[in-house]
């Protein structure tokens, strides 16, 4: 039977405090932003769907508003790249 060679230990580099700390803020910094722009997308949708869903009732009687929310959450989020999500198309 043959065993596969002993892996090399993976190269630590020594941080000081003051570099892991700083890094560590920066990680959670862009964690909260990116959380914070997910809750504004969400809020954005749910606006959405509630000014549209009497049109889209009108013509489909069955729909949920709650399957509709989810039509446009799941459209929100098959943006094409480099379309701005915020501005309505045609603008």
């Amino acid at each position: 039977m043959r065993t596969a060679p002993p892996q090399p230990a993976p190269l630590v580099l020594p941080c000081s405090g003051k570099t892991e700390m700083k890094r560590k803020k920066r990680i959670m910094y862009l964690s909260e932003t990116s959380r914070e722009q997910e809750v504004k997308q969400e809020i954005e949708n749910f606006l959405h769907a509630l000014s549209s869903y009497p049109d889209r009732f009108a013509r489909e009687p069955r729909l949920s508003f709650h399957k509709h929310l989810f039509d446009i959450e799941t459209a929100s989020h098959q943006v094409p790249a480099g379309r701005d999500r915020r501005r309505p198309l045609g603008h």
